[in-house]
């Protein structure tokens, strides 16, 4: 007996065979609809991002420096491709361990015995990062190239015609 005087009954054998069973489409229902509305979330929020970073990085292409800074950054590898590299493979990873292990998780706690057949889980290793060549960083650089071949012949220009003109 409980502290309130109610009786707790013990549930066992064929009763909780019988509740996972009714449980089980109950379960897979809920966590399909979890998983759809999360998944909507998460692409809504990666593509509004995605687009104010191309924004943000495409206003800030105007000066020199930011050019050399992307140049200096995707030849080091260090930058914004690295990152995104990187949160892929975390994600591809993610995506593995959900089917081995996270979806087998049940979410109801009815009395349970060690079952050495189900319960041993195999976990798998992450995926190797993909790296670039070094001509792939090249051509994915080239905008950065460009400006910065185009900021110095046209600053260039103008300072000398501004020189040329004072010293006249």
């Amino acid at each position: 007996m409980s502290a309130e005087g109610h009786v707790a009954r013990v549930i066992a054998g064929d009763v909780l065979n019988q509740v996972d069973e009714r449980m089980k489409p109950l379960e897979e229902g809920y966590r399909q609809k979890f998983q759809e509305q999360t998944d909507k979330l998460d692409r809504d929020y990666k593509r509004e991002t995605a687009r104010q970073e191309q924004v943000g990085e495409t206003l800030s292409r105007i000066t020199p420096t930011s050019s050399l800074i992307y140049l200096a950054t995707n030849l080091t590898q260090t930058g914004k491709r690295k990152m995104n590299n990187y949160y892929q493979a975390g994600e591809r990873y993610y995506d593995m361990l959900d089917t081995d292990l996270f979806s087998k998780i049940v979410d109801h706690a009815s009395m349970r015995m060690y079952n050495p057949e189900t319960d041993i889980v195999k976990i798998t290793q992450p995926p190797p990062l993909a790296t670039t060549t070094l001509g792939e960083t090249f051509r994915q650089s080239m905008v950065d190239v460009l400006l910065l071949c185009f900021f110095a012949v046209v600053l260039v220009t103008v300072a000398f015609l501004k020189f040329f003109r004072l010293d006249i």
